[in-house]
C-alpha cells in the first residue's frame, strides 16, 4: 500500500492532516454512541461502558440486569438458573401391588411428578437396624419405575411385604 507523504493535498485538502484528525476523534466519530440507539456504532463511554437494549433473541447481547435477573432465580420445584430441581417423598405400601405373577405393579402417587422426569428413586432408612435390613431386602425386588403424570409405577419381581417410604430426587 502506498504511503502518503506529509502535505499531500488533493483538491487544496491536506488529506495527511484530515486522516490524522479523523483517526485521531474520540467522539461522535460516524455517528457513534455510549447509548442504546438503533443504528448507529457502538462506542464505549469514558467509563468504558456501552449501553445496549434488552436481549430478544437467543444471539443478542445479554445486559447486566438480564444475567442478574436470572442468576437471583431461586427454586422449590421449579427452573433455577438452568437446572430443574425437586425433592418428592412417598410410600410404596404393601396393600397396594397389583397381579398375581411378576411382574408385580404398584402406582403411587408423587404430586408434581410428570412422564418428562428421570428421578433417582431410593428406600428411606429409619434408623432402626432390623426394620433398615427389611427394608433393604424388600426394595430389592423392585426392578423399574415409570413417571407419569403425578405418577410413578413401580415393577417388581416379587411383592413387598412391608410398606416402603422413598425419596424421589429430580434433577434435570
Amino acid at each position: 500500500m502506498a504511503q502518503l507523504k506529509s502535505g499531500t493535498t488533493i483538491g487544496g485538502r491536506n488529506i495527511v492532516q484530515e486522516l490524522d484528525a479523523h483517526n485521531s476523534q474520540k467522539i461522535g466519530v460516524h455517528g457513534a454512541t455510549s447509548e442504546a440507539t438503533a443504528n448507529r456504532i457502538i462506542m464505549r463511554d469514558s467509563a468504558g461502558r456501552a449501553k445496549v437494549a434488552a436481549p430478544s433473541a437467543s444471539d443478542d447481547i445479554a445486559r447486566k440486569d438480564t444475567v442478574d435477573n436470572h442468576a437471583g432465580v431461586t427454586s422449590t420445584i421449579s427452573t433455577l438458573g438452568h437446572v430443574y430441581e425437586a425433592e418428592f417423598t412417598a410410600t410404596i405400601t404393601a396393600a397396594s401391588w397389583n397381579g398375581t405373577t411378576p411382574p408385580y405393579s404398584n402406582a403411587v402417587t408423587v404430586s408434581g411428578i410428570t412422564s418428562a422426569h428421570n428421578p433417582i428413586i431410593d428406600v428411606v432408612m429409619s434408623g432402626t437396624y432390623s426394620t433398615d435390613q427389611q427394608r433393604c431386602e424388600q426394595w430389592g425386588d423392585i426392578y423399574r419405575a415409570v413417571t407419569s403424570a403425578n405418577t410413578i409405577t413401580f415393577y417388581a419381581h416379587e411383592k413387598p411385604t412391608i410398606d416402603l417410604p422413598i425419596r424421589v430426587k429430580v434433577v434435570m
